[in-house]
């Protein structure tokens, strides 16, 4: 998915393309093990928000690119829901692959614009900033 020359940039959006063109969404799965989850998103195509997560992941790492697991705070009666922080060389920003009933992209989002989005989706992207490093301001 990737070619000879392609800049971190490029490769986590052929990443981010190739995830969600690859994978359909089911509503569970083994939330144990990432590289488990990252062979069910390989092998068998379907999965919740955490296998899409693990599938990008492992692709992420075989490319070389910086990233960090992110986990929505965990409520009582909410779901759970998983995504990264990945780091280009421009500074860490929000990387999401999971479908979204709500629609939107989330490649390369700043904590602001995450926070927009989660904000008026039923705080779809709640975490805990102390535990993460800030995104660029733009």
């Amino acid at each position: 998915i990737t070619t000879e020359g392609m800049s971190q940039t490029e490769i986590a959006r052929a990443i981010y393309q190739w995830t969600k063109s690859h994978i359909g969404y089911t509503a569970h799965s083994d939330k144990e093990d990432w590289e488990k989850a990252a062979v069910q998103g390989f092998t068998q195509g379907s999965g919740d928000c955490y296998i899409y997560f693990a599938t990008s992941k492992a692709l992420l790492e075989q490319a070389g690119i910086e990233n960090i697991d992110v986990e929505k705070i965990e409520k009582p009666g909410r779901s759970r829901h998983y995504w990264s922080l990945i780091n280009c060389g421009g500074g860490w920003y929000h990387f999401d692959t999971t479908p979204r009933k709500g629609g939107g992209e989330f490649f390369l989002l700043t904590d602001a614009e995450l926070e927009a989005y989660s904000s008026r989706h039923d705080n779809s992207h709640e975490f805990d900033h102390t535990l993460y490093p800030a995104t660029p301001e733009e």
